[in-house]
């Protein structure tokens, strides 16, 4: 675990952004997904005492946006999801029945 923690620590401080304790929760949640994962998502995987409000979400989901950490995937479905950039080149299959990826 402590692994992750520095390789988080580190591409957080490599993209000029501060290691606070929300950007590191959010990031690992990221790094632990095997699908991109909405605003919604992220919020729930947080304790109900220790939630970000959703503008702080929506707010450092953009700085790891713009600073490449982090893309955006849209779907027909409407909602954005979020995944690491540093993942290879690949596609999504949408169940047309349920909607999940």
């Amino acid at each position: 675990m402590q692994k992750m923690e520095d390789r988080v620590r580190s591409q957080l401080r490599g993209a000029g952004l501060k290691a606070t304790p929300f950007r590191l929760a959010i990031l690992k949640l990221l790094y632990k997904s095997r699908e991109p994962l909405d605003v919604q998502a992220i919020l729930e995987s947080f304790s109900v005492s220790n939630t970000p409000d959703q503008a702080t979400v929506y707010r450092i989901l953009e700085s790891f946006v713009t600073s490449g950490l982090v893309s955006r995937v849209f779907f027909d479905v409407g909602a954005v999801r979020y995944e690491l950039t540093s993942l290879e080149e690949h596609q999504h299959a949408v169940c047309t029945h349920c909607n999940s990826i």
